[in-house]
């Protein structure tokens, strides 16, 4: 959160792994992917300079989470506040993140956000017609399905990783659940401690979108 491309980008987020305000990444180049929410976020630097970030961590510092908690952050994400009244949530979310596993909780949250589905009184969320759901294929490089790109429902498009040469990545998940395909193979952008870094995925390519 302190990188120097980011200053004045970011909104008051939340770390959903902690349970606190602070969403900075946590870890060393040693363990998991640290540097990955940083990297993402510069990208939606980059290529939207007007746009404000709710940091938003999911992910420990292995990269390991849980659905439930991705649950609780995309409602947080959608209403920080939650108070439907005031429009202090996001119109894009971005989810660099994938999972085999189906889960009729994610697809159901994410349909009745974007303004479909129905109400699920275990799982309130607020609802904002206008919202994107951006997400990662994933890096298989196959055409196993992956979560929650792989959702089907209206609102969300799943992102393939394109190369320089505009061909599909090798890496990139792929088949007729995918929409699109963005930039992701040796992509530069910030990682933590006011440096840059090249990487490659779909988790870079869905911010791109």
């Amino acid at each position: 959160t302190k990188h120097v491309a980011l200053a004045g980008r970011l909104l008051p987020g939340w770390d959903f792994v902690d349970d606190d305000s602070d969403p900075t990444e946590v870890g060393d180049q040693q363990t998991g992917p640290y540097g990955h929410g940083t990297h993402v976020a510069g990208l939606i630097a980059l290529v939207a300079p007007e746009a404000k970030i709710i940091p938003i961590r999911v992910l420990d510092e292995r990269g390991v989470g849980n659905i439930w908690v991705l649950a609780e952050a995309l409602a947080y994400a959608v209403d920080p506040d939650g108070n439907p009244a005031t429009a202090d949530g996001a119109n894009v979310i971005n989810l660099s993140l994938t999972t085999p596993r189906e889960t009729k909780l994610i697809g159901n949250l994410i349909a009745k956000a974007c303004g479909g589905g129905t109400s699920d009184e275990d799982f309130p969320v607020s609802v904002n017609p206008y919202l994107v759901v951006v997400a990662a294929a994933g890096n298989a490089g196959d055409s196993t399905k992956q979560y929650p790109a792989a959702e089907n429902v209206d609102g969300l498009i799943s992102v393939g990783a394109s190369t320089a040469d505009d061909t599909l990545a090798n890496f990139s998940s792929r088949g007729s659940w995918v929409k699109v395909a963005a930039p992701g193979e040796k992509i530069l952008s910030t990682v933590p401690d006011d440096r840059y870094g090249t990487w490659s995925g779909t988790s870079m390519a869905a911010p791109h979108v």
